[in-house]
């Protein structure tokens, strides 16, 4: 929870920029809003002698008041808590950065799972599928393709062992238990609903490309780099754009802190 004491327009800006990206926001003023925002709980400014209840809950602490809130500042250091000043005409959005964030309400929970020899089904080889197989080989998954058509490169894939291809449409049917993973990114939809249906009946985790709502994880982009190993997905998952943006410049941060300890003596 985002913990904001505001009497300035710079207060109020931040608390309807961190609702809008599902952030949970505790807004504290001296009178309520005449126009509530979406996702905020308004109180009002407590006394000093209440500052400790109403912090409990609290990642961070903004102070955006016109005059410091009496014994804030020495209360969040009390309680170990960050206490940002955010003043009237400063960017809310300058102030992001340096916010301890809680995950967004609907966050889904990033875990890894190993894959080296474990089967895969993927049901497409277009672009979008050929992105997915090329890193599900990488983690040392076992890769069966069902395809009309191939690409020369899956092609290939196949020729040198390195993947099982079915010539053919896909059916529901080809979905079985012994596939630790399912990935429907045909260019077909109702083929792809019918994929992701039989993987949910089944208890597969299935990533449908073409409809979140029926993905029960989301397949991420990828990084790698000075031994560490990340996923990356847009909150919910609802804008892929922005999460390959993100993942590269995360993946540029890991190349350059490799150079950097390459050159360390």
């Amino acid at each position: 929870m985002i913990c904001i004491f505001a009497d300035t327009q710079a207060g109020i800006d931040l608390a309807r920029v961190l609702s809008e990206e599902k952030y949970p926001v505790l807004l504290c003023q001296r009178e309520p809003a005449s126009q509530p925002i979406p996702g905020v709980v308004i109180h009002t400014l407590p006394a000093e002698d209440q500052l400790g209840s109403l912090l409990a809950g609290c990642t961070t602490v903004v102070d955006a008041m016109m005059e410091e809130w009496p014994g804030l500042q020495e209360r969040c250091r009390q309680m170990g808590l960050c206490c940002l000043r955010l003043v009237e005409g400063e960017d809310p959005a300058a102030l992001l950065p340096r916010l301890t964030l809680e995950p967004p309400r609907g966050s889904w929970f990033p875990t890894f799972i190993p894959l080296k020899g474990e089967r895969v089904l993927v049901i497409g080889a277009g672009q979008i599928a050929g992105r997915r197989i090329r890193t599900l080989l990488s983690f040392g998954a076992v890769v069966t393709v069902i395809a009309p058509e191939i690409s020369q490169e899956m092609a290939l894939l196949e020729e040198t062992g390195q993947l099982n291809v079915c010539r053919r449409p896909a059916v529901s049917a080809d979905v079985t238990v012994e596939y630790r993973l399912v990935v429907a990114a045909s260019s077909d939809r109702d083929c792809n609903h019918e994929i992701g249906k039989a993987a949910q009946v089944l208890g597969i985790p299935v990533s449908v490309a073409d409809c979140r709502s029926e993905s029960s994880f989301f397949f991420p982009a990828i990084i790698a780099g000075s031994g560490i190993v990340g996923g990356v997905i847009s909150q919910g998952g609802t804008d892929h754009r922005r999460a390959v943006r993100q993942a590269a410049r995360l993946r540029q941060l890991l190349a350059e802190t490799e150079e950097t300890e390459r050159g360390t003596p």
